[in-house]
């Protein structure tokens, strides 16, 4: 499960997109050309240039595929598009076609003369290229930057005070001599996650979920959930409230996340996590459920009085929360095996990770 973390995931992927790379090769050399099938698809794209002898074309084949091997090994995979010339690029100055191949040799240091009319183009996928940036969190000061096997995470000043705080809510459960040296010197979310782990040694799954419960609601004053609870009653407008608190002041915790239409009536009251920032970190089931998902769901019932379910897809990382909605009678996320990657796996089996316990009743 969870092919979308770990290095031992990463690095099958990266593997499968070296094998795909290469049957996607063409190569052609004074005109000869052997294409890949049309059906296939590429990726996004950062453009490398050689020469290629046109003397000789056994040896200029050998250097293309050379080439592309070297660039493969050391990168995520790649293919080559070769092309042939009837002109000789380097007569025309004014080209901008030549000022391109000059731009990208200029970086490359196994180039060939630049007499040679033959002329090939190696690409390789590129994680610059195709990652994005994402503004999120309070006044959108963070920033996510999604790359092809982690999301790079940059806080904004008001998130890593948040973050810290609910650090020092965690630590006051764990106890600073229980954290230990280790987590002492981490800092920001990184020990947040330390923390989480560190919850679950010797502690019940219940006391696990109740810690994390009281960590968060300590955050909101005690004063302001009785007078929410007391005051508003349960409607659509509240249930679309809490989901613009949540994603203005809660995406510290769980990453950049989006406002979409409740599945049941269309009210803007569920929001879309994009990729669980905590769950793609901590890499464990048992943790999304008994650290988050289940001391979340409660939050929200205790503080202000509204019904909240959240679904993890631990597929691709992302999470639907969804506001008025009781959770599941049978709750899928309690069926959810162990990530293969995760440190406290019993194995790759299909049955439910044995760190999740029993489904609490809401």
């Amino acid at each position: 499960m969870g092919p979308w973390t770990g290095e031992r995931e990463a690095a099958a992927r990266a593997d499968a997109r070296r094998a795909a790379a290469r049957g996607a090769t063409t190569a052609a050399v004074d005109g000869e050309a052997h294409a890949a099938p049309a059906s296939t698809t590429r990726p996004p794209l950062e453009t490398y240039v050689m020469y290629v002898p046109s003397e000789s074309e056994g040896e200029s084949s050998r250097d293309v595929r050379s080439t592309f091997e070297r660039l493969s090994s050391v990168g995520a995979g790649g293919y080559i598009d070769a092309y042939d010339s009837d002109e000789d690029l380097s007569d025309d100055s004014n080209s901008e076609d030549r000022r391109a191949l000059d731009r990208a040799l200029e970086d490359l240091d196994f180039a060939q003369s630049s007499d040679n009319k033959c002329c090939c183009v190696v690409h390789e996928t590129s994680s610059s290229s195709s990652a994005e940036t994402v503004r999120f969190g309070i006044l959108r000061g963070s920033s996510a930057t999604y790359r092809d096997d982690v999301t790079e995470y940059e806080d904004g000043v008001l998130d890593a005070v948040a973050i810290e705080l609910f650090n020092a809510k965690l630590n006051a459960v764990v106890g600073a001599r229980e954290e230990g040296e280790d987590g002492e010197r981490l800092r920001g979310f990184a020990r947040l996650v330390r923390l989480a782990d560190k919850l679950s040694d010797g502690r019940g799954v219940v006391e696990q979920r109740d810690a994390v419960t009281r960590a968060l609601l300590s955050i909101i004053p005690a004063p302001v959930r009785w007078a929410f609870k007391r005051l508003i009653e349960p409607a659509t407008w509240v249930d679309e409230m809490n989901a613009k608190v949540t994603r203005e002041a809660f995406a510290w915790l769980v990453g950049p996340c989006e406002i979409v239409p409740r599945e049941s009536d269309g009210a803007m009251a569920s929001v879309k996590l994009k990729k669980c920032r905590y769950l793609e970190q901590c890499g464990c089931t048992a943790s999304c459920t008994n650290f988050c998902k289940i001391p979340t769901q409660r939050f929200f019932k205790e503080a202000f009085g509204v019904d909240a379910r959240l679904d993890p897809n631990h597929e691709d990382g992302s999470c639907m929360m969804t506001f008025g909605v009781k959770p599941d009678v049978v709750d899928a996320a309690f069926a959810a095996p162990c990530y293969a990657t995760c440190a406290k796996s019993c194995g790759t089996s299909d049955e439910p990770c044995h760190r999740l316990g029993k489904q609490p009743e809401f």
